[in-house]
Order: C-alpha cells, then structure tokens, then sequence
C-alpha cells in the first residue's frame, strides 16, 4: 500500500530544512566566538518555524487542490516550490 502525497509531500517538504538546521548545530558547538554561536543557534531556531511554515503551506495547497483548481493555485503551488528549494 503506498502512503497519500498528502501525507508524505508535507513531511518531504520538512525534511528539506534538516540539514540546514544541522550544520548550524553543528556551528553552534564549535568553539568560536559567542555572539557566532548565539546567531547559529537563532538561525537554527529560524529554520524549524520556516519547516513549519512550509508544511502548513504545502498541505493547504493540497487541501484546496481537492477542492477544486483556482486560477491561481498552479502559480503559488510553483512559487512555493521555489522558495522551499531556492
């Protein structure tokens, strides 16, 4: 049986920001200055609130895609693409 994109694309689109979140992490232990650590640290932070973001955003473009195609939708569905990857 293979999983819904509804359930997978959204947890896809999560997993993108995984190794960002990592390296800075990994930055944020490293023995350099504090104030470096420190915006390691809010930029990791950073990045979790943008993989949720991202979620949401993708699973209600699913949802309205369901529902029926707006004129629209195909233009934000390519410029959420873009902005997740870019």
């Amino acid at each position: 049986m293979r999983p819904s994109p509804r359930v997978v694309l959204p947890v896809g689109v999560t997993l993108c920001f995984v190794p960002a979140g990592l390296g800075l992490l990994h930055h944020a232990l490293q023995p350099i200055p504090l104030p470096q650590r420190l915006l390691a640290v809010a930029l990791g932070l950073m990045a979790v609130e943008q993989a949720q973001m991202a979620r949401v955003d993708v699973q209600r473009v699913l949802a309205v895609d369901t529902m029926g195609q707006p004129d629209r939708l195909p233009r934000f569905a390519l410029v959420l693409g873009a902005t997740i990857l870019g």
